[in-house]
């Protein structure tokens, strides 16, 4: 069932799901997108050190281990901002839907008195 009374209600969810993912990564480029490189690439030169031997002897094992830490960090923390966003967006946007509501349903329940 693709139309039906609920689904609008699930596209609204989504709507503020996408809009919190999407502040989420845009907050992880602006704010952790150089710390998670450099982070990633110190793991992966002490992986590629303790594999290899000496970090100074790079070669191709050793430069594919630190880039492979370099996205790999860059990967999960973006992720994890996206999460974070995606939660946010979702939780405000119930905790609005469930406000509103709550002033539509005081407001037709209970009319003004009619005073002659």
């Amino acid at each position: 069932m693709l139309n039906g009374p609920g689904m609008t209600r699930r596209l609204r969810y989504k709507t503020h799901s996408i809009v919190g993912a999407s502040l989420g990564l845009t907050a992880f480029f602006t704010l952790a997108l150089l710390p998670s490189v450099v982070y990633g690439g110190v793991a992966g030169v002490r992986v590629a050190s303790g594999l290899f031997g000496e970090a100074g002897a790079s070669g191709l094992g050793a430069n594919a281990f630190i880039v492979l830490g370099i996205l790999s960090a860059v990967c999960a923390i973006a992720a994890l901002f996206a999460v974070i966003g995606a939660v946010a967006g979702a939780s405000v946007g119930a905790l609005t839907r469930a406000t509103l509501g709550r002033k539509a349903q005081g407001a037709a329940r209970f009319p003004p008195p009619i005073i002659p």
